[in-house]
């Protein structure tokens, strides 16, 4: 049996093709008795509305928007800054109507599938790195398209934060109050980009690196713990046990860090007074946990709102956000009492 069609619907209600599409795609229009009756009709019919790719090719515009992520698309649920990243986001579109598609390339060969034939108005690509293949095959798409932590190429625009300079000032607030032994935890392996963070790890370990530079050599150590908290705790250990202890810890970010003081705990470790704890980004939970958590503020929800409203600019340009050395509990002196908690 044929699938029922609007024009079916139409001549079952005795009404033109217009007043169906508009009960179903402008209701306001219908006055509520014909729309009653409409629906009356494609219900004994089974019609179940127009098709949404047929609607696409008539208006020429799909009203969603592509995220494209190198992550788990669980890291958009699971992670407090993509969390207000994806609120930034979400905010600006609901001004425009715009809903989002979330493409994971995880699974290269279902990605690539998806970027093609995804019905969408453009991309925001979100920790791509450069060169990556989905990444490029989205903007090949020839539409709007917005590279999140990468300038713009000319092509794409693109939103960025000053990873390096956050790296230093959280580096040198340590160094200032007088800790000489430090250790940064970094998320991904050496030389490459972190599991969650694309080009962040590489810039923050130079950034990391440059505050530390008038100090002795081995004054910072480097440490790519991953998120796992068993590695996590196993740096911790061998870094804080020995004879001459790391008294700061550089955290890469705010989740890192706080599963940083709550192992701190578990080892009976005083922060700030045995050890001092800085992150990166100033994600709700930072102020929340105990000590509060002195951190780098990155304005999270304001980079997913610039990512959304640089879909609809021309040309091209890159949009870069300022960031901010908040101080509260888990840093101080070594050996002093905290600051303020």
């Amino acid at each position: 049996m044929a699938k029922p069609r609007l024009k079916d619907v139409a001549q079952a209600a005795g009404v033109s093709q217009g007043t169906v599409s508009n009960v179903f795609n402008r209701p306001e229009l219908v006055r509520p008795e014909l729309r009653e009756k409409v629906h009356e009709v494609a219900q004994t019919l089974g019609y179940r509305g127009p098709n949404p790719a047929g609607r696409v090719l008539r208006a020429g515009k799909a009203g969603a928007i592509g995220i494209v992520t190198s992550n788990p698309s669980h890291y958009f649920f699971d992670d407090p800054f993509a969390r207000l990243f994806m609120s930034g986001v979400t905010d600006a579109m609901s001004e425009t109507g715009s809903t989002i598609s979330l493409i994971s390339t995880q699974d290269g060969a279902v990605a690539d599938r998806v970027i093609s034939d995804a019905l969408v108005d453009g991309f925001i690509v979100l920790c791509a790195e450069e060169g990556d293949p989905l990444a490029t095959k989205a903007a090949t798409r020839g539409l709007p398209t917005v590279r999140v932590d990468a300038p713009s190429d000319g092509k794409a625009s693109g939103v960025i934060i000053d990873d390096r300079a956050g790296a230093r000032m959280a580096a040198r607030h340590l160094i200032d109050l007088g800790h000489h032994r430090l250790a940064a935890f970094l998320t991904g392996s050496p030389g490459l980009t972190g599991e969650y963070y694309c080009g962040a790890a590489p810039e923050r370990a130079r950034g990391y690196r440059e505050a530390a530079a008038g100090l002795p050599a081995d004054a910072l150590t480097i440490e790519h713990t991953g998120s796992e908290p068993h590695a996590i705790r196993s740096a911790m250990e061998r870094l804080l046990g020995g004879p001459d202890p790391v008294t700061g810890i550089l955290a890469m970010s705010d989740k890192l860090a706080i599963t940083v003081l709550a192992i701190a705990e578990a080892m009976n470790l005083r922060v700030p007074e045995d050890v001092s704890v800085i992150g990166f980004d100033d994600v709700p939970e930072a102020a929340l946990c105990s000590p509060k958590l002195t951190t780098i503020r990155q304005p999270a929800w304001e980079k997913g709102a610039a990512a959304a409203r640089l879909l609809l600019d021309e040309p091209a340009r890159t949009v870069e956000l300022p960031l901010q050395l908040v101080v509260r509990g888990s840093t101080a002196p070594p050996g002093g009492p905290p600051q303020a908690r």
